[in-house]
């Protein structure tokens, strides 16, 4: 017998699959998805068979043999092995980058050569073989859920699940987040019990391992987790839910750059998986598919309740400040009387997140990516918000070397300090990447804000990821136009999405009694259609 092995660590000149002889002690325990090492050159390298064969390639005149396999059985299937090729010749990517997305957690400190330590997990007792569709044999359409409330779509889903599960099939639930108090993982956990694993950036390596290991063995048949749980080592994926599924997180920014969407209608398409979408402002590619008949849509149209928010667009170009405009001064003072929470959102951290120079007009810009630099205090640091690059030192035109530099604009910073000035006394919590520096440290100041440690939420759009529980008074967007400018195909459809969510329009928050949205341009359709709650428009 012969195998076809990828290395564990590849380079674009070592990545394609090399051809090994199976040693005849070695034969009966040979299996797609097992570690080996192997000599490689003069050397040894670790490695995972992708194929067996029972002739070797004609072109081939001498093969090497593996030297030992390091897994006791395999730890990906042949399922995994096509993913990985998809993946690699869609998103143009190295096959062995890919294939490592289907490894379990932790796999890294198995493959040192000189290690002791190897991957040590039973083979599953039971399994269900994922073949793929064969040709003309009918492709489920993914379903697309739009604008059904929370409640509803657990329900779905756990109907959905109860199907599947009954054919002895697998289900993967895709979260955007795993937050506080989730109630669709505490629904499926309470319906399906033992049968629920979650997969996490929130779990330690041991936690993640162990939830992997339970899929992989067959003991836990739904898979709940944010991106990567997508490649959960589920035997046979009979459904993928992704809920929310137009949120940025689902799109991966290291390589390989999949989204998740593609990824489950990949499965659809070769192993008949059944794909369901859910969200109340869906990406523009999945309205699309629904409207051309490409998915199937569900829409959810009775029974909408009555959303009593008062709505108001602040054009600033007339006003003397454009942070805070007087009536946004005048809200605040009103929701303060009341003893109403306040949340203010400004998509821009630090105090001034641009900088000019005084004497020839030149915009500061990063000098390793080009972006524009931005001011910070309390420490008087200059730094770019893209690669890291700070200066605890005053900063110098590069065209004209002058030191005279003026602050444009408004950070999350100034606005606090603002605020501060305005009104004296009242206290408030500010929630951006520059004190939070953790999850845990956002449920801390999160915490803080519901037990009523502060009147008003100050942050960046991240505070949306795990807003408090809270009917707020005042809901402020300081500047729509800092996500509308964005140099970004979808800065638009974006800045949407955020305001559709912060008008309370979104299925799942609760919706505030006042917002107001400031802007330089209040007659852009993304503002307006947010404003008005009209997606379709």
């Amino acid at each position: 017998m012969y195998a076809h092995v990828v290395l564990s660590k590849v380079s674009p000149g070592t990545d394609k699959e090399y051809t090994y002889k199976i040693p005849q002690a070695l034969e009966l325990k040979a299996a797609v998805g097992l570690q080996v090492l192997i000599p490689f050159g003069r050397a040894r390298a670790v490695g995972y068979v992708t194929k067996l064969l029972n002739e070797a390639p004609q072109e081939i005149k001498y093969l090497k043999e593996i030297l030992e396999f390091r897994s006791e059985s395999p730890i990906f299937s042949s399922r995994s092995v096509d993913t990985a090729r998809w993946l690699s010749d869609y998103y143009c990517c190295l096959f062995g980058t890919a294939l490592r997305l289907m490894l379990p957690p932790g796999v890294e400190a198995c493959e040192k050569i000189s290690g002791k330590r190897r991957i040590s997990i039973e083979s599953p007792k039971s399994q269900v073989p994922s073949s793929k569709l064969k040709a003309g044999e009918e492709v489920n359409k993914p379903i697309l859920l739009f604008n059904m409330g929370l409640a509803k779509r657990v329900a779905y889903f756990i109907e959905e699940a109860q199907k599947i599960l009954s054919e002895n099939k697998d289900v993967i639930l895709l979260l955007p987040e795993i937050g506080r108090d989730n109630k669709i993982i505490e629904a499926f956990k309470d319906k399906f019990g033992p049968l629920v694993a979650e997969i996490h950036s929130n779990m330690n390596e041991k936690e993640r391992f162990e939830e992997w290991a339970r899929i992989h063995l067959g003991k836990a048949k739904i898979a709940i987790g944010t991106r990567s749980a997508v490649f959960a080592p589920v035997n046979a994926p009979g459904l993928i839910v992704i809920d929310e599924e137009s949120e940025f997180t689902y799109k991966s920014e290291q390589t390989p750059k999949y989204h998740v969407r593609e990824v489950a209608i990949f499965f659809a398409k070769e192993f008949g998986s059944k794909v369901i979408l859910s969200s109340s402002n869906p990406s523009i590619e999945s309205f699309y598919g629904a409207k051309t008949g490409d998915y199937l849509l569900k829409e959810e149209t009775a029974g909408k309740k009555e959303r009593n928010t008062e709505i108001s667009i602040v054009d600033v170009k007339e006003e003397s400040s454009r942070q805070l405009s007087l009536q946004l001064k005048e809200e605040i003072g009103k929701a303060l009387a009341a003893k109403e929470p306040i949340m203010l959102v400004q998509n821009r951290r630090g105090y001034a997140p641009f900088l000019a120079c005084n004497s020839c007009g030149n915009s500061l810009e990063c000098p390793n990516c080009s972006l524009s630099l931005a001011y910070h205090s309390p420490d008087s640091s200059i730094r770019c918000h893209r690669c890291g690059f700070i200066s605890l030192q005053k900063i110098a035109c590069p065209k004209c070397f002058s030191y005279s530099i003026n602050y444009f604009g408004a950070g999350t910073q100034k606005i606090e300090s603002e605020i501060g000035k305005l009104f004296q006394g009242i206290k408030t919590i500010r929630i951006d990447k520059d004190n939070i520096t953790s999850k845990k440290s956002a449920n801390i100041a999160l915490e803080a804000f519901v037990e009523d440690e502060a009147q008003i939420l100050i942050g960046t759009q991240m505070v949306l990821k795990a807003l408090p529980k809270k009917k707020f008074g005042l809901v402020a967007v300081i500047s729509a136009d800092a996500s509308l400018n964005c140099p970004d195909f979808r800065a638009a459809e974006s800045t949407f999405d955020f305001l559709f969510q912060i008008t309370g329009r979104s299925a799942d928050f609760i919706p505030p009694r006042k917002v107001i949205i400031q802007t330089l341009n209040p007659s852009h359709y993304a503002i307006t259609c947010a404003a008005e709650g009209d997606y379709k428009k």
